[in-house]
């Protein structure tokens, strides 16, 4: 599935010559009646390493949200924050 502008694609289908006018009828209405999926924004953040005084590890926060999670692992982070659902995509900063 894909998520795609029906608004936009109405305007275009109306402004696009068809062959048949009634199947352009047929065709906006498939258009108005589909059904609106609830979207939202994908949210990207990194994990930053947070580091003890004595250098050792101890947990990861948020670039997005700010929060610290100590009970993912300092070995292995989730691909998605717990608490803002922002997906990890970038690399992990190790703050030093």
């Amino acid at each position: 599935m894909r998520l795609i502008d029906g608004n936009d694609l109405f305007k275009q289908t109306c402004n696009t010559p068809l062959y048949d006018n009634q199947d352009e009828d047929i065709f906006l209405d498939l258009i108005l009646d589909a059904p609106e999926i609830p979207a939202k924004p994908i949210v990207y953040a990194h994990w930053i390493l947070e580091r003890e005084p004595d250098n050792n590890p101890y947990c990861y926060h948020c670039s997005h949200c700010d929060s610290d999670f100590h009970n993912i692992g300092i070995k292995c982070a989730s691909k998605y924050c717990p608490n803002c659902g922002a997906t990890m995509a970038k690399e992990i900063e190790d703050n030093w």
